[in-house]
């Protein structure tokens, strides 16, 4: 449950037992509602609460913050809260970016990608290409995702997304894959 008259996320749940009532009070913006997703994400049988709002907005750009409760089966069904690794943190770890002249390179993997700016009609390019302006997170078919852009130029001027696969390494949910798609 999202109560709305204090913008403070507030999960009540049922569970063998009795009611159990979560508080995350830090968990919470005054302008956006979260977008919340009950699904199964780690492949225990068992659905996980997957909470994403927006940490921060403005003029094209839109920062997303993740928060997953994973189910707990010991004698009551209760929710503890697993850690994420961010979107940047998986793209420093899976993708080299580099601009030579107007041609920008991803490089994920041994998989290289080539892109020309000014095809997009780009003409003042920043220093280096960049992401994490605007970032999206939610589950597909049972795998949570990270999505974000690759920016060129400001105000944000997209050249493609980066899409972060997830798996759930028993301690944390930590980017497994990275994929490009040109805009």
């Amino acid at each position: 449950m999202y109560n709305k008259r204090s913008y403070d996320t507030t999960w009540r749940t049922n569970s063998v037992g009795g009611e159990l009532l979560y508080n995350f009070p830090n968990w919470y913006n005054s302008k956006f509602f979260p977008k919340l997703f009950y699904e199964d994400i780690n492949s225990d049988g068992l659905k996980e609460i997957i909470v994403a709002f927006i940490s921060g907005a403005g003029s094209g750009v839109s920062t997303k913050e993740i928060h997953v409760l994973n189910q707990v089966h010991d004698p009551y069904r209760r929710y503890e809260e697993a850690p994420v690794e961010s979107i940047n943190d998986a793209v420093k770890r899976f993708v080299k970016m580099e601009q030579n002249g107007n041609e920008i390179a991803i490089q994920i993997g041994k998989k290289k990608y080539l892109v020309d700016y000014l095809k997009f009609g780009y003409y003042t390019p920043v220093d280096r290409p960049g992401v994490g302006s605007m970032e999206d997170y939610k589950p597909e078919n049972g795998v949570l995702y990270g999505y974000t852009t690759v920016f060129v130029s400001i105000p944000e001027a997209s050249i493609g997304s980066l899409k972060v696969k997830y798996h759930w390494d028993g301690k944390m949910y930590k980017a497994e894959s990275v994929t490009f798609s040109e805009a």
